[in-house]
C-alpha cells in the first residue's frame, strides 16, 4: 500500500463550524452498542455529531473508511441510509422527544469515494400530533448532495426517553 493510500484511510480529525456546538452521544441506550454512534471499528466509519446553534439543526462531520465499501472504492449505499436514519432519529431526540423510524425514503445523488470527509444536516420538517417528519442531507465538501432522505418518525404512546434516561449532552455542558 503506498503513503497516499495509508493517509486516505486513516480517520482525521473531524470538526464542525465555528457555529457549531459538539453533542455528546450516549453509544448505549439499551443491551447493546448503538448501531453507527457505538461502533468501534476504525475503518469503517468515524463521525461527530454538532447542534448548529442558529437553527438547532443536528449535523455530523462523517469520514468512510475502507470497511465501508460498496461498490469498489466507493461507499457502500445502506451506511449511508443508516447515519441518514440515525441522525434524524438524533434531531428528534434534540427536540425532547422519542420516535421511532415509521418509513425512510432515500436518494442517492452522487457515488462517494472511500476516504471521503463529508457534512450531514438532519432537521424536523413538519410535527403533527405523534407524526414527525424529518429530512436529512449528506454533502461533500463542494456542497455538492451525495444522498438525501425523508423520514418518518412516530412517538411512542409514553416518552421512552424517561423511562431509559436518556439525555444528550453538548460538549463542556
Amino acid at each position: 500500500m503506498n503513503m497516499n493510500k495509508e493517509s486516505k484511510f486513516s480517520a482525521p480529525e473531524l470538526t464542525g463550524e465555528p457555529d457549531w456546538e459538539e453533542l455528546v452521544i450516549p453509544d448505549n441506550f439499551g443491551l447493546g452498542r448503538q448501531f453507527i454512534t457505538g461502533d468501534i471499528m476504525t475503518d469503517r466509519i468515524r463521525l461527530k455529531y454538532f447542534k448548529r446553534e442558529h437553527d438547532n439543526a443536528l449535523m455530523a462531520r462523517i469520514w468512510f473508511g475502507p470497511a465501508a465499501e460498496g461498490p469498489i472504492g466507493h461507499v457502500h449505499g445502506g451506511s449511508m441510509a443508516a447515519l441518514l436514519d440515525e441522525s434524524m432519529g438524533l434531531a428528534v431526540l434534540l427536540t425532547g422527544s422519542m420516535a421511532f423510524t415509521a418509513k425512510l425514503t432515500v436518494k442517492y445523488r452522487k457515488m462517494l469515494p472511500l476516504g471521503s470527509v463529508v457534512t450531514l444536516e438532519a432537521k424536523i420538517k413538519n410535527v403533527s400530533n405523534r407524526k414527525i417528519l424529518t429530512f436529512g442531507t449528506i454533502y461533500n465538501e463542494k456542497g455538492e448532495v451525495i444522498s438525501k432522505a425523508e423520514g418518518l418518525f412516530i412517538k411512542p404512546q409514553v416518552n421512552k426517553m424517561e423511562e431509559h434516561n436518556i439525555e444528550i449532552k453538548t460538549m463542556g455542558k
